[in-house]
């Protein structure tokens, strides 16, 4: 029978709005204008499947935040709605720097990956060594020379004498 305060009623619908998701803020002002999703999906180039996401507050069915805040703010316009106060309650519903559900799963925790690149520069190592030392061998078959005669013909460099070989009379 009494009549509630004018004032205290724009404060319950502003309360109201406040406890609103953005799906049902879409939807409201969608069927308001008695539009259609495959309509507004033509007009604004969104898929009917991420405007329904929306519209149902489907966090998992929509693209990645950098996507998803394109769509709320196209919406929110093709609508007639104030696309600031479409974000807001996308944040607010949402968080303000959210991430995709299944973002996770794309990632590895991050690891030490210091044991991994020592191991790795060390094998490069070895296979530095062992190259070197395979292209110093193969000069050496190249040129004829084996390791027992370098170290007579040094001497013979230097003007030294040899001695005669023990098997010679």
């Amino acid at each position: 029978m009494f009549r509630k305060h004018p004032a205290k009623d724009e404060e319950n619908e502003g309360e109201g709005r406040r406890h609103q998701t953005l799906g049902t803020f879409f939807q409201e002002a969608r069927l308001a204008r008695q539009l259609e999703l495959s309509t507004l999906a033509r007009e604004t180039s969104v898929t009917v499947n991420h405007l329904l996401a929306l519209e149902e507050d489907n966090r998992a069915a929509l693209p990645a935040d950098v996507y998803t805040r394109g769509f709320v703010r196209i919406y929110a316009v093709q609508l007639g709605l104030d696309p600031s106060e479409a974000i807001r309650l996308y944040e607010r519903q949402w968080g303000a720097n959210n991430r995709h559900p299944d973002i996770d799963r794309f990632f590895e925790p991050e690891r030490n990956l210091a044991p991994l690149i020592w191991g790795v520069l060390g094998l490069a190592a070895l296979a530095g060594v062992v190259f070197l030392g395979l292209r110093f061998y193969q000069d050496r078959q190249a040129s004829g020379l084996a390791v027992k005669d370098v170290i007579p013909r040094a001497a013979q460099v230097k003007g030294r004498r040899q001695p005669a070989p023990a098997n010679q009379p």
